[in-house]
């Protein structure tokens, strides 16, 4: 009898985050741009390698902060402010 493969394998949160801060490094989600108060402004204008690089030398802590700094800057840049 063979083992059933496990439908949802081991999720790679790492991968996913490195992933994720990756494409952040490109240009701004919101804008296309590289505004100046991001904190990935000084790493946007480096080469793809000099990125690959700096991020997988990040904690996962440090990965999960520029996640959900985009993610809550992402929310405030694009929706409207409450009534007042």
């Amino acid at each position: 009898m063979t083992t059933p493969l496990n439908p949802f394998p081991e999720y790679d949160r790492r991968g996913w985050l490195e992933r994720q801060v990756f494409a952040l490094t490109r240009e701004c989600p919101v804008d296309h741009g590289n505004p100046p108060f991001c904190p990935l402004h000084g790493l946007r204008p480096e080469g793809e390698d000099f990125r690959r690089r700096w991020i997988h030398g990040l904690s996962d802590a440090e990965l999960e902060y520029l996640a959900r700094y985009h993610s809550c800057c992402l929310h405030v840049r694009t929706c409207p402010p409450p009534p007042a």
